[in-house]
């Protein structure tokens, strides 16, 4: 085929058996590789999943049992509260009555109690020292304190001394400018007693709670030291959840409580992995964050080993709000699992599938090999018998051109008529295959019989042209050549033609085809031969030749043009044509000139006469010479015209270039043309660009080049019609190419535009042809010898400059136009 492609080599040499064992493994072992796949991944996937929504759950429900601990210690103070209110509301008056304090601190003792039994601490029973924490302290709104646990506030009481803690900070916090709002510090641990404590500071409202907070006076301030025992047991390893650790952080991933086996102290900082950054970040977020997630893929732990995380962190809640914004309000508890303890059951999974994979192979590939065995042995047969035919054609396309025939004579398929390539024994798919096989070589055989007829026909029908033929591939050796190509050459029967076209070119000094080799289009070219004397012309066509997809020469094709196997060169003797058109070019301007003489004389003698100098005329007279007269002067432009385009065509034109103003050249060959535009009514319209430069060239044949565009313009024009000049400076307009020493971006732009019937675009190629007139009725009545064009493409092309023709405005008429460059 044309674009196929050569097979690639495999890495590794793989028959058609090896392949068929691969085939049935892939086709059995597939299902069974994507159950077992489906299952090691999925289960995997499932298995970490369980472990960390588990260990989720188990954060989940350590947060929540201390997070109840925290909140019913609280509830049970804030339910207490009202039943103080009164007391110290009542202290706020006391202006200074040290009676009213002393009957408040015994009116509340029994409040301070309680309050110590809500928050569980039993300090005071286990040797309550000066400066400890665990107090109870109740005090009013001007900051007096009323009744406290406080070894200082005790002491300053029995003394009759009134304690102050208005500059205390929770207290200042907690009264906020008699706004009121539970202030609640940081946790603190005591190493001594290994015990978590937190302190509360709570506002005593008057109302009751459904009562708006803006309506609501503060009275005083209760400040409540909280024993968190449980973030102990929290944290504490359970034997049968023995490697199980949890660490208990804020929301910035300071530790408040750990297991001791995590080496995690208190007020350490939690290390900023996965599990850690991702649950601080969403505590980050607030209610807008998630509040619980898990690190399956594991993680390492400060003693470097690889465990799994979950954690969970604490809800706000509208029913106690003193957990959305206060110190616990974003608690995280993280509860971590060893991976190789957690994905145990991953392991033995995967071992389970790679024992079942590797059984089922063992099993498979030798029922496999078998059957393997049992379809490749035909196929087998086949290729070789394939690979014999395709070596026998091999050898065919090495031999040279007429080698081909008796190489293919020698071919064993080819000769013997009975003979069977493949052997059929089998009505399978193999052996049918078999059949179509040797069905095949039968109409290959047919085909070549008919190729090598229609190859010796073609030869001969081209041995037996006039004209040479030469076929020359991209790597420049001669493929085919005729007898006529070899005579026209000048090589006689026992001359060797080369057998490379260089070598050809430089043998025939035809080195000017080798601008040929390669275009894109058909190109000719005249040469002249040299013949023992004799100067022998030469028309040479050539043309490329598109590859039909058998690639020879070893698959070499041009850089330039892919597709192209070759050229073909068509060599046609036209020596004789060329002297038929000289001597026809000697004798027209043999003719010419022998005819202007006479009728200049002929067409002096009728003006003298027309003038009365011979004597006087009638009016038939008059009329007749007239009519004579105005017939010689045409028959002396078509002479003279005959005469510049035998010079042009003899190349006998000799420039005269000087400095020309193109703009008075204009005006005058207009006003020369204007009363045979005038006779018509058809208006004459000069357009010049201002300041327009003088190029070179030579004045009388630019005259000549407007004149004959004009008139022929005026012509064609039917009456009460228009013709515009617009001369201007510019560059070539075209899309074509000039030659390498013109330069085309400078120089002068003629066009003359008429409102005549206009030129098809089909004629536009032809118009300047000498003798071409258009065949339509209306440019028949005009007459002319159909040589002004053919003139004014000589002149321009000898000013090296273009000419050409294009319709006219509104697609109407004709526009033609030449261009000149400003010669040096």
């Amino acid at each position: 085929m044309k674009n196929e492609k050569p097979v690639k080599r495999a890495w590794f040499k793989m028959g058609l058996r090896g392949q068929q064992v691969v085939l049935f493994l892939l086709v059995s072992l597939t299902p069974l590789l994507v159950v077992s796949l489906t299952i090691k991944f999925l289960g995997t996937s499932t298995l970490k999943g369980s472990v960390g929504e588990g260990l989720v759950q188990l954060a989940q429900e350590k947060l929540f049992r201390i997070d109840r601990a925290i909140s019913d210690k609280i509830g049970k103070i804030y339910t207490e509260l009202p039943n103080i209110r009164s007391v110290v509301a009542e202290s706020n008056s006391a202006n200074g009555d040290r009676n009213v304090y002393v009957d408040a601190w015994v009116r509340l003792e029994d409040s301070v109690r309680l309050f110590e039994s809500y928050a569980g601490s039993g300090y005071r029973r286990r040797g309550y020292r000066r400066g400890s924490r665990g107090e109870v302290t109740i005090t009013n709104s001007v900051g007096d304190v009323l009744c406290s646990n406080n070894n200082t506030f005790e002491d300053n009481y029995r003394n009759n001394i009134t304690s102050n803690v208005n500059d205390q900070i929770w207290w200042k916090r907690a009264f906020s400018n008699n706004r009121g709002y539970q202030y609640i510090q940081d946790v603190e641990y005591d190493e001594t007693q290994n015990i978590h404590l937190i302190s509360a500071a709570l506002p005593i409202r008057t109302g009751n709670p459904r009562t708006p907070i803006e309506e609501r006076e503060t009275v005083g301030i209760l400040r409540v030291v909280l024993n968190l025992r449980e973030l102990t047991h929290l944290v504490e390893l359970r034997p049968e959840m023995e490697k199980t650790y949890t660490i208990l952080t804020s929301q910035s991933g300071r530790i408040i409580a750990a297991s001791s086996e995590s080496n995690y102290k208190v007020n350490d900082q939690m290390q900023i992995e996965n599990a850690t950054a991702r649950a601080i970040i969403e505590a980050k977020k607030g209610r807008e964050g998630d509040f619980y997630g898990y690190e399956a893929e594991g993680e390492e732990d400060r003693n470097s080993e690889s465990r799994v995380y979950g954690w969970a962190r604490t809800r706000p809640s509208r029913r106690q709000p003193w957990k959305n914004d206060q110190n616990f309000a974003n608690w995280i508890v993280f509860v971590s699992y060893p991976t190789s303890q957690a994905f145990a059951g991953v392991v033995k999974l995967n071992q389970y599938v790679l024992w079942v994979t590797l059984a089922s192979c063992v099993i498979v590939v030798p029922i496999a090999y078998m059957v393997a065995q049992r379809i490749t042995q035909p196929v087998m047969q086949l290729t070789e018998t394939a690979k014999l035919i395709g070596q026998e054609a091999k050898n065919v396309i090495q031999q040279e051109s007429d080698q081909v025939r008796k190489q293919i004579a020698k071919m064993q398929w080819y000769q013997d008529e009975d003979y069977e390539v493949i052997s059929v024994d089998s009505q399978n798919e193999v052996g049918m295959l078999a059949k179509e096989f040797n069905d095949m070589h039968h109409s290959l055989k047919v085909a070549v019989e008919k190729l090598i007829n229609a190859e010796e026909q073609m030869t001969t029908i081209v041995d037996c042209l006039g004209e040479g033929l030469i076929v020359v591939d991209t790597t420049d050796q001669i493929l085919y050549f005729n007898p006529a190509a070899k005579y026209l050459l000048n090589f006689d029967e026992t001359s060797e033609f080369p057998k490379k076209f260089t070598d050809l070119l430089r043998a025939t000094n035809l080195t000017v085809l080798e601008n040929a080799q390669g275009q894109d289009t058909r190109a000719t070219v005249e040469i002249n031969l040299d013949k023992e004397g004799e100067n022998r012309i030469l028309r040479v066509v050539s043309s490329q030749f598109a590859s039909t997809g058998v690639t020879t020469n070893n698959g070499d094709t041009s850089n330039d043009n892919p597709n192209m196997a070759g050229m073909i060169y068509v060599f046609d003797d036209i020596t004789r044509e060329h002297e038929i058109d000289n001597m026809k070019s000697d004798f027209v301007a043999l003719v010419s000139h022998e005819l202007r003489t006479p009728l200049t004389s002929i067409i002096g003698f009728i003006s003298l006469i027309l003038d009365g100098k011979a004597g006087p005329l009638n009016e038939v007279q008059k009329q007749s010479l007239t009519r004579a007269h105005r017939q010689s002067q045409r028959l002396a432009t078509m002479i003279n015209d005959l005469l510049d385009i035998s010079r042009i065509e003899a190349g006998r034109i000799v420039m005269k270039l000087e400095p020309v103003n193109i703009a008075e050249i204009a005006e005058q060959r207009v006003e020369e043309l204007k009363p045979q535009a005038d006779e018509k009514t058809v208006k004459l319209d000069l357009n010049i660009e201002s300041e327009l430069p003088q190029p070179s060239g030579d004045a009388e044949y630019l005259g000549q080049i407007l004149t004959n565009l004009v008139g022929n313009a005026i012509k064609f024009t039917p009456e009460n019609g228009e013709v515009d000049i617009h001369i201007s400076r510019k560059g070539y307009p075209r899309d074509e190419v000039l030659s390498e020493n013109i330069d085309d971006e400078d120089g002068i732009h003629v066009e003359v535009i008429d409102t005549g019937p206009g030129i098809p675009e089909q004629d536009r190629e032809t118009v300047f042809d000498k003798f071409r007139q258009l065949s339509n009725i209306q440019t028949r009545e005009q007459g002319g010898s159909g040589l002004g064009l053919s003139i004014a493409q000589g002149f321009v092309e000898a000013h090296n400059g273009k000419i050409w023709v294009d319709s006219g405005k509104n697609n109407m008429g004709c526009n033609f136009q030449f261009w000149i460059p400003f010669l040096s």
